[in-house]
């Protein structure tokens, strides 16, 4: 079972600690009492106290335990007499303080693990020397800043690491080697390319109808195929994110026109087809790209749009949908991404010109329902835990909807709503956290 409870330092004598009378009767008395936080272990002399759960300033160093005061949840294991605390959740993020983008979000979850008694700590590459030692440098959040502290292993870690070359770095690898060989979860272990994805929708039956034809850029004859099947199509790097170097390629009447998301406006140059491959294939023979049709999708006063639900685990391990909201980018844009220029709206806003108020419950429920079918989906293909899916959608002028993008490693800027309040994708991030660390109620 978890409680919470209050855990005091205090100087008392180095081996004990006074437990809240409630706690005290459900202790063996026959042998010291076994107190864990991470991967930290002490045996201490249970005595019986007032309502506060008071530790010895020496046992708490021994824990590394980093707070003077604070609530806390516990579980206590009778047959092996032993206290355990925590849960302890890290996040993994390749940023130093002050995080970059995703610092708003951070200080958000640090908020919302203090008030849920859990212990959260940042754990920045930067920080790790790579030394086998049983401890972390990282950040814990305290009197409203972040303090470095030496850290025991956590429970469980999120990986946020913000590029997949910091994912790679020989220190990413140690990291996570560290945590493998203590066996502590990490979710969202990879990011996922925009190919993999693909296949893996592909091979689903209720997926596949669903997605836009799409092949590998291998060689000009595919750029050329793909030209003569669709009248719009997407180049883009199958490990790029943010929106960042996609390529749009429209054609009428043999002429084709170009469109770049890292451009400020469109290109409004026309393109013969000669044009057009010496203008694209030295961008995208670079790195691994894909081809996508282009789905003629609803527009917004002339602008893009797309719809981002966003799927997490809860504290019971299911997939459940956190947020869905309609984004549209920047005048002259191709992209929606918030990187880009995009805003952000509610969904009716985008639909309510189109269609009636009951076909766009109809419509968003599909998003919903396909969103969620493709974590399961990617949850079975492949390996690692994954807690949080951002899945990106478009919505054709005839109400089907087209899944774009599966993204691993969501966007966390400027999705603070109204009031900042904590988002749901926040909370269910502590709590499927706690969940992995067997630190869910019961």
């Amino acid at each position: 079972m978890i409680a919470h409870i209050t855990i005091r330092q205090t100087d008392n004598p180095d081996d004990q600690v006074m437990l809240p009378h409630f706690l005290f009767h459900q202790m063996r008395k026959d042998e010291p009492l076994t107190i864990s936080f991470g991967n930290r272990t002490v045996y201490a002399d249970a005595k019986k106290g007032n309502q506060v759960f008071e530790i010895s300033k020496p046992l708490a160093s021994q824990l590394l335990f980093p707070l003077e005061e604070t609530s806390i949840s516990y579980q206590y294991d009778e047959a092996r007499n032993e206290l355990k605390l925590g849960p302890i959740i890290a996040l993994v993020t390749s940023h130093d303080k002050p995080f970059g983008a995703m610092a708003s979000f951070i200080e958000e979850m640090a908020h919302y693990c203090q008030k849920n008694s859990v212990i959260f700590y940042v754990l920045p590459l930067s920080l790790q020397t790579g030394e086998q030692t049983d401890t972390f440098c990282g950040y814990l959040f305290s009197d409203h800043r972040w303090i470095k502290k030496e850290m025991p292993f956590p429970d469980v870690a999120y990986n946020r690491i913000a590029s997949r070359k910091s994912e790679k770095s020989e220190l990413s690898t140690r990291v996570f080697a560290r945590l493998k060989q203590h066996h502590i979860p990490v979710f969202n272990e990879r990011f996922l390319n925009k190919w993999e994805v693909y296949n893996a929708c592909m091979q689903d039956p209720v997926l596949a109808p669903h997605l836009p034809a799409t092949i590998l850029y291998r060689k000009a004859s595919d750029l050329d195929t793909m030209l003569q099947q669709h009248s719009t199509i997407f180049a883009k790097p199958i490990h790029g994110s943010l929106g960042q170097k996609i390529v749009k390629i429209t054609h009428h009447n043999g002429k084709f026109r170009l469109q770049f998301s890292n451009a400020a406006t469109s290109q409004m140059k026309e393109y013969t087809l000669l044009g057009l491959l010496r203008t694209v294939i030295p961008i995208i023979k670079k790195e691994p790209y894909i081809l996508q049709q282009g789905i003629p999708a609803l527009t917004y006063h002339s602008r893009h749009t797309d719809f981002r639900v966003l799927c997490n685990k809860d504290g019971t391990g299911k997939w459940k949908m956190t947020s869905l909201v309609a984004r549209c980018s920047s005048f002259g844009q191709i992209v929606s991404n918030l990187a880009m220029g995009g805003t952000l709206h509610h969904p009716k806003q985008i639909l309510e010109s189109r269609f009636s108020e009951h076909e766009i419950k109809t419509h968003l429920t599909f998003c919903q329902e396909l969103a969620l079918h493709s974590a399961y989906t990617i949850e079975r293909h492949f390996h690692g835990i994954y807690g949080e899916l951002g899945v990106d959608l478009v919505i054709d002028e005839c109400g089907k909807p087209w899944i774009i993008e599966v993204n691993t490693k969501p966007s966390k800027t400027n999705e603070r709503n109204a009031f900042n309040a904590t988002r749901p994708s926040t909370k269910a991030l502590v709590q499927y956290a706690k969940f992995l660390a067997n630190f869910h109620e019961t």
